[in-house]
């Protein structure tokens, strides 16, 4: 290369065969001369050659610049941001903590509790892809409809998004044989990081299958294990150590169940796009999900990450096979996602001023996992007073909660329209300390939190109303679950702060009919409710004053009970 570009003319092109190590493929690369520079790195001065590379298989542009001496690799800059350049060790001191969330999700502040509700979406997005060769044609895939225009991998138009749900009409047979098919034989195969021969995962697959009436039901099978035995955990791996290991994030979850479906001859592959999340309000992230061929009803799109073992929402776009997402624009233009749709604004509760807690008086919930109580949180509404130079009224808060390996308490200010003004938590789970502080302003909160030593701060903007709810603290949900409607069939939708993950947040809640539910032997008259938090499903019930009972959690593994202490 530098005998061909060292002293060649400005914009000069010359083509390259490389190697990609991690895929083990040849890439025909293109080098632009774009002239010389002096460059001043790790102390020293160097001659470089600056160059334009274009990766031809998979659209990765990158500018480089190299020693014009020896070839030797002295700075590289990608079109996510990314730069990487030849450094002393000094810089090791100077590592900061980085919000690498910025670059690959896409806030759009619509706030969906239920996204895997989702029927259907129209978002105008402008969005960079590497990774492979975008064209108008590979975006316009069954479900997904794309106008605009693409110029070296940057996306810019409006997705439509409208995913039906397969139901197994003319299903392939199980097992069933597709080593004829040329076109397929690729996705019947092991590749790196999908080890679809190894004997481990083709005993688990061919034991998860057994007796399937057809590829479909073989396939869901796989999904449903995927999804409920890998819980999500950053970072992943291949299929093999995902299944090891029994945890991943969305590669690892598509990499096993690939490998699953191809060991028992079911084509499969991974997708790459983004998809709609309620994360920071809601918002569009980086994501990986599966395609599953069904023979006529040809490939089938399946989330087991998301938990859609035998679909996927309508929030999911589609880029591509390898394709990486770098937004840098969407917004929501339409959309429909079960009762909600374009148009749906957060409800909010009612008012606080009159709740079923006594000032001064100590409630206990005991937490039962698995029919065994593991402990115990107990909450006491401390004051409630009016604030300093203001007309509100104040909730002040305390809880301590004792469970198996985690132990915690908090303070809270809360005024009577529900919104907080001040939180504090510290706690230790196994060998782990960390502490919270929570500041709530008319537009901001500003969070304070220390783990294990190590100090995050982060300031989130409001644009309406929040609530505050957070992990292990029943006192909060008590507060505010005495503030929805006690009608049947009533829904409401608004926003939480969650501080635990430095989050805003969804919640949905559908008061269903009237049930009486026993605790400890006594029988209470209650308003079921159904909670969907960040796609997370709850089910409390509440008496007829608002006065929280029960939660259920994890299907019934987990069960909260207020203990009477009247």
């Amino acid at each position: 290369m530098l005998k061909d570009l060292g002293e060649a003319k400005e914009k000069q092109k010359k083509n390259y065969q490389t190697i990609d190590i991690q895929e083990g493929e040849l890439h025909k690369v293109t080098y632009t001369r774009k002239g010389t520079e002096k460059l001043v790195l790790a102390g020293n001065e160097y001659n470089a050659l600056a160059l334009d590379m274009l990766d031809l298989k998979t659209g990765v542009s990158t500018k480089i610049w190299v020693r014009r001496e020896n070839g030797q690799l002295l700075r590289a800059t990608y079109p996510n941001g990314v730069d990487i350049y030849l450094a002393d060790g000094a810089v090791v001191g100077k590592i900061k903590r980085a919000e690498l969330d910025d670059t690959i999700f896409a806030k759009v502040d619509l706030a969906i509790a239920d996204y895997k509700a989702i029927s259907y979406m129209k978002i105008k997005a402008t969005i960079l892809s590497m990774g492979e060769w975008i064209t108008p044609e590979s975006l316009n895939v069954p479900g997904q409809k794309f106008t605009g225009t693409i110029k070296d991998n940057l996306i810019d138009g409006i997705f439509e998004i409208q995913h039906k749900r397969y139901n197994g009409e003319d299903a392939p047979p199980f097992p069933t044989d597709f080593k004829g098919n040329k076109e397929l034989k690729k996705y019947l195969e092991p590749e790196n990081l999908v080890e679809s021969d190894d004997p481990v995962l083709v005993k688990k697959a061919r034991e998860l299958t057994k007796g399937s009436k057809d590829s479909w039901e073989a396939a869901q099978r796989l999904s449903k294990w995927v999804a409920e035995e890998i819980p999500y955990q950053i970072p992943g791996g291949s299929a093999r150590h995902t299944f090891d290991t029994r945890k991943g994030e969305c590669a690892s979850h598509s990499r096993l169940l690939t490998a699953f479906c191809r060991a028992v001859g079911i084509p499969a592959r991974q997708v790459s796009g983004c998809m709609y999340a309620p994360y920071y309000g809601g918002s569009f992230g980086q994501h990986v999900w599966n395609e599953i061929y069904m023979g006529k009803a040809g490939w089938i799109p399946v989330d087991s990450t998301a938990h859609e073992i035998d679909f996927v929402d309508s929030g999911h776009i589609r880029l591509g096979t390898q394709t990486s997402f770098n937004p840098k624009k969407m917004e929501v233009l339409d959309y429909k996602a079960g009762s909600m749709k374009k148009g749906t604004t957060t409800t909010g509760l009612g008012s606080f001023k009159n709740i079923p807690w006594s000032v001064g008086k100590a409630y206990t919930y005991n937490y039962i996992a698995n029919g065994k109580s593991i402990g115990t949180e107990t909450f006491t509404l401390k004051s409630f007073e009016k604030k300093k130079d203001s007309q509100a009224y104040v909730y002040t808060c305390s809880t301590q909660l004792n469970l198996q390996g985690l132990n915690a308490s908090s303070e809270w200010e809360i005024d009577t329209s529900g919104t907080p003004l001040a939180y504090k938590a510290k706690g230790k789970a196994g060998t782990i300390e960390y502490s919270i502080d929570c500041r709530f302003s008319q537009d901001q909160i500003v969070e304070k939190v220390v783990k294990s030593g190590t100090p995050i701060e982060r300031t989130i903007k409001l644009t309406d109303k929040v609530y505050l709810i957070d992990n292990n603290n029943m006192s909060l949900f008590a507060f505010l679950l005495a503030g929805v409607p006690r009608e049947k069939g009533k829904t409401v939708h608004f926003k939480i702060f969650h501080p635990s993950s430095m989050q805003l947040l969804p919640v949905q809640v559908t008061v269903k009919d009237q049930e009486q539910i026993t605790i400890n032997g006594k029988v209470y008259k209650s308003w079921p409710l159904d909670i969907i938090m960040a796609g997370v499903n709850l089910k409390m019930w509440v008496d007829e004053t608002g006065r929280l009972l029960r939660d259920s959690e994890r299907n019934g593994a987990i069960v909260i009970d207020l203990l009477e202490n009247d």
